[in-house]
């Protein structure tokens, strides 16, 4: 029947009863924070805004050489200084061209954000039935209880889900998976490390 007394037990101590061993919290969150580590975002993304600020500046620079250069050149035409400004306006034209390609390139890289974890409501479906299993049995005994799942996002692709189960203050993980399959179960009595060297998403 389900725990529903007065003081009610830990929800650590239900889960244990229930047979199943949750991940330890302190390795659990030592998992979450080396999956961050790995996965910085690359470095065109930390530095996007200075690359087009100087280039900004640069595209500014080379056009006012360009417009003083031709202008320049037509008043001392035959002159000297004249050569100078055409020389002035044609490397200012080379190099604002450059400043073109350059800015089509920064815009066509691949800009990878760092990876953050989200938490959102359960579906089911797309829980493995190992640990969703593990998710309704907790559920039956404590119905209060919320379960939720989390995800390492970076951009677009989604890493290691885990599945926890809350209620106040406390929390339980009870797995984490990936398209591979399943990383940890607490329905394994002795569960593989989970430090796993996820790669498919790296920058």
């Amino acid at each position: 029947m389900p725990f529903d007394a007065i003081s009610p037990p830990s929800l650590m101590f239900i889960v244990r009863c229930l047979g199943i061993s949750p991940i330890p919290l302190a390795e659990f969150q030592a998992y979450k924070d080396s999956q961050l580590r790995e996965h910085p975002g690359n470095p065109w993304y930390h530095h996007r805004f200075l690359a087009e600020a100087i280039i900004s500046v640069f595209f500014l620079v080379c056009g006012i050489g360009v417009v003083i250069g031709s202008i320049a050149s037509v008043i001392w035409l035959g002159t000297f200084a004249g050569v100078i400004c055409v020389l002035v306006a044609f490397g200012s034209a080379i190099m604002l061209a450059f400043l073109i390609m350059s800015g089509v390139l920064v815009g066509t890289l691949t800009l990878t954000g760092p990876a953050v974890w989200i938490e959102n409501d359960v579906v089911w479906s797309e829980v493995p039935a190992e640990i969703a299993t593990l998710g309704r049995r907790v559920l039956d005994q404590i119905p209060d209880a919320l379960p939720v799942v989390g995800k390492l996002v970076q951009d677009t692709c989604v890493l290691d889900p885990y599945l926890i189960i809350r209620r106040g203050g406390e929390e339980v993980c009870l797995g984490i998976w990936d398209d591979l399959g399943v990383i940890y179960s607490g329905a394994r009595n002795n569960p593989p490390a989970i430090m796993r060297d996820n790669t498919s998403c790296k920058a």
